[in-house]
């Protein structure tokens, strides 16, 4: 046996070796041209999975084993993921359309209620 850590990275190494495969392969099949689909697409995920993992990362750090840190930390990963990939990673047309999305909804929400 191998620690099961080992076995996660290896996983993570493989499926990026073949992201990238199919990314180049992508590319001479339609000629997309893989700089852009590295700025565009693969440094706002790496810059939103590294924000939002610094807030999780300090509190399981500083709270001790419990349920208590299990939950807060949970709660604290959603957030942050949340806030992160919004602020970060969509770009201004991306976040007009959630934005939009979201006030269509609370006014159904809101008009369902008061009749």
């Amino acid at each position: 046996g191998v620690p099961p850590q080992l076995i996660f990275w290896t996983s993570i190494v493989v499926c990026f070796f073949a992201l990238f495969v199919r990314v180049i392969l992508v590319h001479r099949c339609t000629g997309m041209p893989v700089g852009g689909w590295l700025r565009m697409v693969l440094l706002p995920v790496f810059i939103v999975a590294i924000v939002s993992s610094v807030v999780p990362i300090v509190l399981e750090a500083c709270m001790d084993a419990s349920v208590v840190r299990f939950i807060v930390v949970i709660l604290a990963s959603i957030l942050m993921v949340l806030l992160s990939s919004y602020c970060l990673g969509l770009t201004t047309t991306e976040r007009k359309h959630i934005r939009e999305m979201v006030t269509t909804y609370t006014r159904r929400l809101f008009s369902k209620n008061q009749e």
